[in-house]
């Protein structure tokens, strides 16, 4: 396949508890009880460093309230060695460290949704 075929499809990052599909437009991001969004395509710097904006959601077990699960706006921040990409997430206005991640390029997540 091409360069140019390989852009189009998601590229599919995952490790414990967490999976990312990264795209041109940003990327989607599931985790065991939440769920987030890229709002940018993913850059990293020469070192492989990278920040990113975007949101994280909370998912809790069982009905939802009705006005759902407010989207909190985060900060997705790391780097990308190899196909080794250590994430660090935080998250809402009081910047609550959600958690840090190791992800696989590559490969599918370990992630157990709420129910």
């Amino acid at each position: 396949s091409t360069i140019q075929e390989v852009d189009n499809d998601a590229i599919v990052w995952g490790g414990e508890h967490i999976q990312l599909h990264l795209t041109k437009a940003g990327g989607a991001l599931e985790f065991d009880c939440a769920s987030g969004t890229l709002a940018k395509p993913l850059t990293v710097d020469s070192q492989g460093k990278f920040r990113a904006s975007g949101t994280y959601t909370r998912e809790t077990p069982g009905p939802t309230m009705r006005d759902g699960n407010p989207a909190a706006s985060a900060t997705y921040s790391g780097s990308i060695v190899g196909g080794t990409m250590r994430l660090h997430i935080v998250a809402g206005t009081n910047k609550e460290v959600v958690g840090d991640f190791v992800l696989i390029r590559g490969e599918s997540g370990h992630v157990m949704k709420c129910k």
